[in-house]
């Protein structure tokens, strides 16, 4: 490599260079060519992998604050060939954890066939003997049978350590998705 093919500025001089520097602008426009959309994707991963962990924290914390006041709701659910059911009285509520919508169901465990849907209830779920039902936002209703579930305890333990998986992983798993389909839109 002569001195002549070494490109007297890179990526890190141009995180500073590029919003002063007319030397740098004419270099860029004779010899960077080809390296737009290199030089697009390193400024997407500076910015996203700030965001990521941003966004980490944020969840990290709301989960830390939240989750505690729903999962001491939670009752055991034991579903055995497809059929749900627990030992408390139902229906049963697992409401808000915010004190304002404190009366106000969160998921409504109901195996008695009381609560057929969840379409008028603030409720974003409802658990009948044989099917979970979701709220879909902004609007629809999502259902997930459970025949195909031979056997299946969920418990306050097992709930804990789905929110722990969730807050460890999601943002690290949301990254390159985020990174990819923000490049294509750029």
């Amino acid at each position: 490599m002569t001195t002549e093919d070494k490109k007297p500025y890179s990526f890190i001089h141009a995180l500073y260079l590029s919003f002063f520097s007319r030397q740098f602008y004419q270099d860029v426009g004779r010899s960077w060519k080809g390296y737009g959309f290199v030089y697009l994707l390193f400024i997407l991963i500076l910015y996203w992998a700030s965001e990521t962990v941003r966004f980490q924290s944020d969840i990290s914390e709301y989960v830390t604050e939240a989750a505690p006041a729903v999962v001491s709701q939670v009752p055991t659910v034991t579903i055995s060939r497809g059929v749900a059911s627990i030992k408390e009285p139902v229906p049963y509520f697992i409401n808000y954890p915010d004190k304002a919508a404190k009366e106000t169901p969160f998921i409504i465990i109901d195996t008695t066939g009381q609560f057929k849907s969840i379409e008028n209830s603030k409720a974003v779920a409802l658990v009948t003997k044989t099917q979970v039902v979701f709220k879909k936002y902004p609007a629809g209703i999502r259902t997930f049978d459970l025949a195909g579930i031979d056997k299946l305890v969920i418990d306050q333990n097992r709930v804990n350590d789905w929110i722990e998986l969730f807050r460890t992983w999601f943002a690290i798993i949301l990254f390159p998705f985020v990174l990819f389909f923000s490049w294509l839109f750029h």
